[in-house]
């Protein structure tokens, strides 16, 4: 079986153009590529095979130390801004007249 559907796919290496699928058979696999680029990983499961294409994309503990944080700033600017859309339920809302 084989996913197209690219939201695994870690949203940092989206905005820098990398595509991915997904098959599975008996184990999980996961293909990144960007234009020349390609990266293969594979896992018991699809978390694994992404963790295995991930050590493979940043071998170093400084890449990995680098992608980490990369992607936590990532995930905590998205979590700002999902919040700042939403209504405080703490603030005091006001009656607008009719």
């Amino acid at each position: 079986m084989i996913d197209e559907d690219e939201r695994w796919v870690p949203g940092l290496l989206r905005e820098h153009g990398y595509r991915g699928l997904q098959r599975q058979h008996g184990w999980h696999e996961c293909l990144l590529w960007r234009e020349d680029e390609r990266w293969v990983g594979h896992g018991e499961d699809p978390a694994s095979a992404l963790a295995h294409v991930l050590a493979q994309m940043f071998p170093s503990a400084a890449a990995r130390a680098l992608w980490d944080a990369a992607s936590a700033g990532q995930t905590s600017a998205a979590a700002a801004a999902a919040a700042s859309t939403e209504p405080d339920p703490a603030a005091p809302t006001t009656a607008t007249p009719e």
